[in-house]
């Protein structure tokens, strides 16, 4: 069963890996549609002129391949026609000396021998020859192998119809309305992108080795538990030796298994302390470490529920006290802790789900399932929480942000309360409707922030923790998810002695 859950673990995380790697294949494609995009608006101006005329300088003589390709002046100026297609090619040289990318205008049949296409340039045109209804055309299009990386540089051809304005010039060769007339080839370098798709498979490996390490200590914790009770189970049903030879035995093999119990234990725990120390040194993992806090507060009580109905079960062996409805009972304790202990995997889990559409939720709902994820750690530290609904309304959000965002918030006022060592510490969650909005403020009575630093909280990379504790990121990624994202407001109010931050959100 563990075998099978981890494969499935491992195939949801290698997709979404996969998802990633894809994406930033789709942003070279979108980087080369906008330029060439903006080369189409700069022909479009110049067609819609006929053909613009500029004055003669050194290095810019007529292009022989124009109809009126010069024009005198009344004042003995001579004026030289630039056409869409050779204003183009002066923009290219322009680009192709002053940058990194690589720009060129071809056709299958150029009138200017310089526009002749090379090997990827004749394969595209010939590609939209055959596909009247493509408009691009780049490498890979028709392969069904994915490329797990990238090439030194992203080859793309946008297709060039005859407009109107080009017979003037092509009709001669032959062109009409609608004809393929050529393309504009655009060459950019990959190395960024080559960068972030190995950052994107460092940062994979990481979360995926501590993930099957946590998978690794639970699974080892209840197959010893559970393979403890049904294995003397069968033992006082089948032999039948004097009670304290069974008792002096089996003690002796449950100390040998809590032995060895605790040691693999400790390297589990010291494996997992490695990585969090790994986690906690990329910025960009800085939520992940949090969120395994957060399980461990959650995970230790129902494990120290399942240790005390282990040893009640030692104890009832050593006082030959054996009852098999109260040994029953213990080991559905135990089921049922071990159910909790699943259901919160799927809280958190669920936390780092990818959301791409939004969706119709209660704010309360959201609010509750971060007091669900950050509960055990507040009532460890000794901190109150209260959630007042005055009153609410379904929203369409994006709820995994949301609740990102009251994470954040949540998290620093826990941090703030137990610095300063707050008596009577609490946080206080209320949500309101105020006109066409949601408010949903996240209040604690701890200091309250001094007027020096206020202006510059949401600023990124500010902090006032220390370096190894704050990224200084929390705030200012929390705010550009609630204007940005959720096209709401974030800001902080003082109110009756408890600093508040407020989430408005447009109904």
């Amino acid at each position: 069963m563990s075998i099978i859950f981890i494969f499935i673990l491992t195939k949801y995380l290698h997709q979404q890996h996969e998802k990633t790697h894809q994406q930033h294949k789709e942003l070279l494609l979108q980087e080369a549609v906008t330029h060439f995009e903006t080369m189409l608006m700069l022909r479009h101006w110049n067609a819609g002129h006929g053909g613009v005329y500029v004055k003669q300088r050194d290095g810019i003589s007529p292009n022989p391949y124009l109809i009126d390709n010069v024009l005198r002046a009344e004042n003995n100026t001579t004026l030289i026609k630039v056409n869409p297609a050779w204003m183009t090619r002066q923009v290219n040289d322009i680009i192709n000396k002053g940058s990194s990318r690589y720009y060129h205008i071809t056709s299958l049949k150029p009138l200017n021998p310089s526009n002749a296409p090379d090997l990827f340039e004749l394969e595209a045109l010939n590609y939209f020859e055959k596909n009247a209804d493509k408009q691009y055309y780049y490498k890979g299009i028709d392969s069904s192998i994915q490329e797990k990386t990238l090439p030194d540089t992203y080859d793309f051809m946008g297709r060039l119809d005859t407009k109107e304005a080009c017979l003037e010039c092509h009709a001669k060769q032959g062109y009409e309305v609608g004809d393929l007339r050529g393309g504009i080839r655009i060459s950019i370098p990959t190395d960024k992108y080559e960068k972030m798709i190995e950052l994107e498979d460092v940062n994979y490996d990481s979360f995926f080795l501590l993930i099957i390490s946590l998978i690794g200590v639970l699974l080892t914790l209840v197959s010893a538990l559970l393979y403890l009770f049904f294995k003397e189970q069968f033992k006082l049903e089948k032999f039948n030796q004097t009670l304290e030879d069974k008792v002096e035995e089996r003690t002796q093999e449950l100390n040998n298994i809590n032995i060895n119990l605790e040691k693999e234990i400790e390297n589990e725990v010291l494996k997992s302390h490695e990585k969090d120390q790994l986690i906690i040194a990329q910025s960009r993992q800085a939520a992940m470490g949090e969120m395994i806090s957060m399980i461990a507060h959650q995970w230790r009580q129902p494990i120290s529920n399942m240790a005390m109905d282990a040893s009640n079960m030692i104890v009832d062996i050593e006082l030959d006290n054996i009852d098999k409805e109260e040994f029953k009972q213990y080991a559905q304790g135990i089921i049922k802790q071990t159910d909790h202990l699943s259901k919160t995997i799927d809280d958190f889990r669920n936390f780092f789900r990818e959301q791409k559409t939004k969706e119709t939720v209660l704010p309360s709902n959201v609010v509750q399932e971060s007091i669900n994820i950050v509960g055990a750690s507040l009532k460890s530290h000794g901190i109150s929480h209260e959630i007042v609904c005055v009153s609410e309304q379904e929203i369409s959000i994006y709820s995994r942000e949301l609740l990102q965002v009251l994470l954040n918030l949540i998290n620093n006022a826990k941090d703030v309360l137990i610095e300063h060592a707050t008596h009577d510490a609490h946080i206080n969650i209320i949500i309101a409707k105020e006109d066409e909005s949601i408010v949903i403020k996240v209040c604690d009575n701890g200091i309250g922030i001094p007027e020096d630093i206020l202006p510059k909280i949401f600023d990124p990379y500010f902090s006032t923790k220390d370096k190894k504790d704050g990224t200084g990121l929390g705030l200012y990624m929390s705010k550009i998810i609630i204007e940005t994202n959720l096209k709401g407001r974030l800001f902080t109010t003082r109110e009756e002695n408890e600093t508040c931050f407020v989430i408005q959100l447009n109904v």
